[in-house]
């Protein structure tokens, strides 16, 4: 289980009596701390439109791991006004009195402090809270600005008196009317003072919290004091993967067996190769053309060598923005009006996510995180219930969450990638950082080996055979797209009771189980099916042009500094530039 502490960010409105800064704080508060939780410091949950129901599940689901509650809205001396219902201060206090490692309470609403006595005396350690009502355009600048001071690790004392001089700076107060009011309550609840946030604090150690942080060369490099032997190349990738795939194929786990017993070297170098073949063959051919160059026997690829890097580079590249692209596509799935219910919708704590991916530039599309994207979006799945396509999604986020070997290598490779694009790799270090980095790739495609039970399917053309007195019979044009091979059904289409989506990449979990799959398209594309060509041209989205013109990289020339190779516009392709721009307006809508 996960010990990141977390901080539990909710907020609640009223129709009747509408808050309209209210959003602006719960944006600026997200921002403030988005980096922390990037960096895996903290984990930041954020509840919109929160109800007693969500409270009390989430402060069960992070039992004793949150750290800071923070409430923005409506609240009066004896409850705080939530979606559903007002919630009973001294309910909520027993509850946040329970949580052994709680360090503050921020109550950003009107007349909060009739609740701090409550709170004390059940045990919460600070609480920050007002004695009258509270201007909308004050409580934004001075939580936003609290939460600010608090990612730069300031100490919960000095992030309050830094938002109290923001708001003395800004003439928003006068100075010397807010304080911090030490040991037991003692405040007369008749003073009003022009700004009335208090900080009230029952045990004096609370004042010196700050947000937990890790030295950054330890962080950007997980694997220090990690033994990481060097091995010829492509063992820290092949045997892991292989490993990994036994549990899911009998010939697998069979060849792994053979390779482990044999004495010749011989033998045992041909088990190797056909150990690399298979992983070729069976992960999704945008996966598995990459892992073909890196199992070539070119000369840059057998050696340790400046070029292999950025080939292990660039196919971590492509595994993570493959993950991403599948969930972006099972989203906007679960956004169609046929499928979503009326009550769907998207924390707006994630617009500034969703608005990065949108405006993939030349430039940033060069640093983009898809694997920091996918952890947003399995987070979103989770919030609004949804199950992912391919189960195993779940099992990537606990290890996330849980910041073990998957999320190590992630970090390190995310680290390396950024030195490599900025020419920071001395050649001495060419060797150390290949075995890690070679090390790191293997132990997430160990993760990901459940990809080898699906298959990637190209969508040419659907034909219909309607003959009389039987079932009409969908017939799909298609082909498998597999390691560097496709299988195409030249003049045999294979027939199914339902239709899918012609011109289309698909995801399926077997190509007889054509009924449920998940359609991968604009952001994986075969440009060929637009042609009617049975090869197969495939391209995945890389950026786009004032939401104009539409970028594509080929599968077979995607490094670390790609070249776009097809642009789609209103001119070309104008189907797939129509897709982007129902799937952002549909995004748009739902966050809320």
């Amino acid at each position: 289980m996960s010990l990141t502490p977390v901080i539990f960010l909710s907020f609640a409105n009223d129709k009747d009596d509408y808050l309209q800064n209210l959003q602006v704080e719960e944006d600026a508060i997200y921002g403030s701390l988005q980096a922390s939780h990037d960096a895996g410091f903290i984990e930041i949950y954020n509840r919109g439109r929160a109800t007693i129901d969500d409270i009390f599940a989430q402060f069960t689901r992070y039992r004793d791991r949150v750290v800071i509650f923070h409430y923005g809205g409506h609240a009066n001396g004896a409850s705080l006004r939530l979606e559903d219902s007002d919630a009973n201060s001294s309910g909520l206090a027993q509850l946040l009195g329970q949580q052994q490692n709680l360090k503050l309470v921020f109550l950003n609403g009107c007349s909060t402090q009739g609740q701090v006595k409550t709170l004390l005396d059940y045990g919460v350690k600070a609480v920050i809270a007002t004695s009258v009502p509270i201007e909308d355009n004050k409580a934004v600048t001075f939580a936003s600005q609290f939460y600010k001071s608090m990612a730069d690790k300031a100490t919960i004392e000095k992030a309050f008196n830094e938002s109290v001089s923001r708001l003395v700076a800004e003439n928003l107060v006068a100075p010397d009317n807010i304080k911090i009011h030490r040991n037991l309550f003692t405040l007369e609840t008749t003073e009003t003072v022009e700004m009335p946030w208090g900080l009230y604090v029952k045990e004096e150690d609370a004042l010196n919290w700050k947000l937990p942080a890790v030295d950054k060369s330890v962080f950007s490099d997980p694997w220090v004091g990690t033994k990481i032997e060097s091995q010829d190349v492509n063992k820290h990738i092949v045997l892991p993967i292989f490993e990994a795939m036994a549990n899911y194929n009998e010939a697998f786990a069979e060849q792994l067996n053979f390779y482990r017993i044999s004495q010749s070297a011989a033998m045992i170098d041909m088990l190797f190769r056909q150990m690399m073949d298979l992983i070729i063959k069976h992960f999704p051919w945008p996966i598995g053309i990459k892992l073909r160059t890196l199992f070539s026997s070119d000369d840059a690829m057998i050696r340790k060598s400046p070029k292999r890097l950025q080939a292990i580079i660039s196919t971590y590249i492509r595994l993570s923005r493959f993950l991403c692209y599948c969930l972006f596509s099972q989203l906007w799935d679960e956004l169609d009006p046929a499928n979503k219910k009326p009550e769907f919708k998207i924390n707006s704590g994630y617009t500034a996510d969703f608005e990065d991916f949108f405006n993939l530039s030349p430039d940033s599309r060069k640093s983009y995180d898809y694997l920091r994207m996918m952890g947003r979006l399995t987070r979103i799945f989770q919030e609004v219930g949804i199950k992912p396509f391919m189960d195993q999604f779940s099992t990537i986020h606990e290890s996330v969450e849980a910041q073990d070997e998957f999320y190590k290598a992630y970090i390190y490779l995310e680290d390396i990638r950024a030195r490599v694009a900025k020419g920071e790799i001395a050649e001495a270090e060419v060797g150390e950082i290949c075995d890690k980095a070679e090390f790191s790739l293997g132990t997430l495609l160990k993760k990901c080996a459940f990809l080898v039970t699906y298959q990637l399917i190209s969508v040419k053309d659907i034909g219909v055979s309607n003959q009389r007195r039987q079932k009409p019979r969908f017939k799909h044009q298609m082909g498998v797209l597999a390691g560097v091979a496709i299988e195409v059904m030249e003049g045999t289409p294979k027939d199914y009771l339902e239709f899918t989506d012609s011109h289309s990449v698909l995801l399926v979990k077997g190509i007889d189980e054509m009924s449920s799959n998940l359609n991968l398209t604009p952001f994986i594309i075969d440009e060929n099916a637009f042609k009617s060509i049975n090869v197969p041209k495939i391209y995945m989205y890389a950026f786009n042009l004032d939401s104009d013109a539409f970028f594509y990289t080929h599968v077979d020339n995607d490094g670390v500094n790609p070249a776009p190779e097809l642009m789609t516009s209103t001119d070309k392709y104008p189907y797939l530039k129509e897709l982007f721009t129902l799937f952002r307006a549909e995004i748009s809508e739902a966050l809320q």
